[in-house]
């Protein structure tokens, strides 16, 4: 007698779970289950966020919040960086004709 392969075992599983799954999910509790869940989540990751950064700043570091909103200004005052060099260079440019 032959061991089955792998695939051979994993589509027989499949074949066997596919009809109980289906009718699990075309469930309308499932939808509102994983509706809930989602919103449960993103409350949850709100509230560590929320403290992670109270117990940064406590200690007087710096939380993900801060230095994103320094990545952004660096950001921006590269942007004007170059608009300004730019200019001078086209002022520089128009000097030498």
């Amino acid at each position: 007698m032959a061991i089955p392969s792998t695939q051979a075992v994993v589509l027989h599983i499949e074949k066997l779970a596919t009809p109980i799954l289906e009718s699990v999910v075309q469930h309308e509790g499932v939808e509102i289950g994983i509706g809930l869940a989602q919103r449960a989540g993103g409350s949850l990751t709100r509230a560590v966020e929320r403290s992670s950064r109270r117990f940064m700043h406590a200690f007087n570091l710096p939380a993900a919040s801060d230095i994103n909103r320094i990545l952004t200004q660096v950001a921006s005052l590269e942007r004007t960086v170059r608009t300004l060099n730019n200019n001078v260079d086209d002022i520089l440019r128009e000097q030498q004709r």
